[in-house]
């Protein structure tokens, strides 16, 4: 969930107005507003501030679920998998020049 999402949902859970949160955390209500509306994002002191104002962990806020951003779910298999084939793909780089120069010594 973004963060946006959840800062809105978590003020409306507690029963805060706009106003309030924002009478809370010293901040303006346009802020809060275009936080909440996701026009910007904003500094880690303010999101800490809101997070403390919403009796919420800071580090809950901030993390993004990567199931409901509709990311794709990557395990460590595939991840390792890749990482071993890039690696490879990256080291020909190294050996065709390599090749190339013994390929110049070959007598026809």
């Amino acid at each position: 969930m973004e963060i946006s999402k959840k800062i809105a949902k978590a003020r409306k859970l507690k029963g805060f107005t706009q106003e309030e949160l924002a009478d809370k955390t010293n901040v303006t209500v346009r802020t809060i507003q275009r936080i909440e509306n996701g026009e910007s994002l904003s500094r880690a002191y303010t999101l800490k501030s809101i997070a403390a104002a919403l009796e919420m962990d800071y580090e809950d806020l901030i993390q993004l679920n990567s199931v409901e951003t509709n990311s794709p779910i990557i395990n460590d298999k595939d991840e390792k998998r890749f990482l071993r084939i890039f690696t490879l793909a990256n080291f020909t780089y190294l050996l065709i020049p390599f090749f190339h120069f013994l390929y110049s010594l070959l007598p026809f």
